[in-house]
């Protein structure tokens, strides 16, 4: 009877002794690499983005942060594969506002932003550039419009192809000036960058670093931003909004989710590490470089921020009659 007291006294203390003394998850995490699974191929802005992020973070989080590249049916392929994942932390998903236009330009996606993922934070957004050719003769987004309306569904504008982040801001804009205009897709924003140059098509909303150079070299006319706030990339150049088009904003914007499920204190350390690092003193400039400014935004913005685009885009694919694929 005594021998049986003692061994439950003693375990008892073993289990006191794990809960009090023990490490908690929140100090143990993260005790291995993290996999920061990127929606594009390598190259372009949003693996760039990413490649910052990972970087930035492992500094802050003493770990390294790997950059897995899962590029493919508008990022819907790694969005899928991190919903699947297991939630543990150790699984983190680049997520930007292609994840929020997939759902209504594809019949089906493998994910379901509302339901699959929890928000980490967001990091950092980026305006588009409204850009014509220069044969076209037009030197604001006002004298623009009007050669629109004066020759309805003759205009021409390009897109990194149907449904990209490119097509539907172009369409959110036509939507807010009123005007109708022909689209032609491209295989990228590249190709349909120089389809501007070339003057094949007539106008286009492409990434301020893209645009930057051909701007400075007069080989495309720069009208004005789609950010909420000018560029400090383009300080002269007026936004589209300013031209009284209320509430229009379009871009891309760039943040951490992770599966449903996951750590909370796990994405309070995440969200830590990542709000430190974009306060350090150099990133403001390192972003902007690669054509980014810092939006930091807590993980109930984030979400916000989530649902808001989702219903954004539903409604500017459903106006634009975009046939979903």
């Amino acid at each position: 009877m005594k021998f049986q007291r003692n061994r439950l006294l003693l375990s008892v203390g073993v289990l006191l002794s794990v809960f009090v003394v023990g490490p908690s998850y929140a100090d143990s995490y993260p005790s291995r690499p993290i996999r920061l699974v990127v929606p594009f191929p390598p190259g372009g802005n949003g693996d760039v983005a990413g490649r910052l992020i990972a970087k930035g973070m492992s500094e802050e989080l003493g770990q390294t942060v790997v950059v897995e590249n899962k590029g493919g049916a508008g990022g819907g392929i790694a969005a899928g594969y991190v919903a699947k994942s297991t939630p543990d932390g150790y699984t983190v998903l680049l997520t930007t506002s292609a994840l929020t236009i997939s759902p209504s330009v594809y019949r089906q996606v493998p994910y379901d932003m509302r339901k699959d993922f929890v928000p980490v934070g967001l990091a950092m957004t980026t305006s588009l550039v409204l850009v014509t050719a220069p044969n076209l003769g037009v030197k604001t987004v006002a004298e623009l419009v009007e050669k629109a309306k004066r020759n309805p569904g003759q205009l021409t504008f390009g897109s990194a192809g149907v449904g990209s982040g490119s097509h539907m801001a172009a369409e959110l804009f036509n939507q807010a000036a009123q005007i109708k205009a022909m689209h032609v897709p491209y295989k990228g924003s590249g190709p349909a960058t120089i389809a501007i140059v070339s003057g094949e098509v007539d106008y286009t909303l492409t990434s301020l670093a893209a645009a930057a150079q051909l701007v400075k070299d007069g080989k495309v006319v720069a009208l004005a931003v789609t950010g909420k706030k000018p560029s400090a990339l383009y300080p002269s150049l007026p936004t589209v909004e300013s031209g009284g088009y209320k509430n229009f904003e379009a871009g891309d914007w760039v943040g951490l989710t992770a599966p449903v499920g996951s750590p909370p204190a796990a994405m309070s350390t995440l969200n830590d590490a990542l709000r430190k690092w974009l306060a350090k003193p150099d990133t403001p400039n390192t972003l902007l470089a690669a054509g980014f400014e810092i939006k930091y935004g807590s993980a109930q913005e984030f979400e916000a921020l989530i649902q808001s685009e989702l219903t954004k885009w539903k409604q500017t694919a459903k106006l634009a009659g975009v046939t979903q694929q």
